[in-house]
């Protein structure tokens, strides 16, 4: 895979196979390439949003992960997550 990007979507792609009702999410980051991202499958893209996501990057995770802390980051993050689509 050329990016983190792309095998996030293939690995997303790969679990929806034939399902339109996917409620997956995939969370990727690259503690080398300093880069994290939240994926959603197809049912929870109203729900979560790329916006959404961004900022519960930028606000939440990315703060603790440049603090080496990324089991709170992860944890955090989680919990937002699961707070914008409940």
């Amino acid at each position: 895979f050329q990016s983190l990007n792309e095998y996030s979507v293939n690995l997303l792609d790969s679990w929806e196979k034939g399902d339109d009702k996917n409620r997956s999410i995939l969370i990727n980051f690259s503690e080398k390439l300093d880069e994290v991202q939240i994926i959603t499958g197809n049912s929870l893209k109203k729900k979560l949003t790329e916006k959404d996501s961004k900022r519960i990057i930028k606000k939440t995770i990315h703060p603790e992960f440049e603090k080496g802390d990324y089991y709170t980051g992860l944890k955090r993050g989680l919990q937002k997550i699961i707070a914008e689509i409940n």
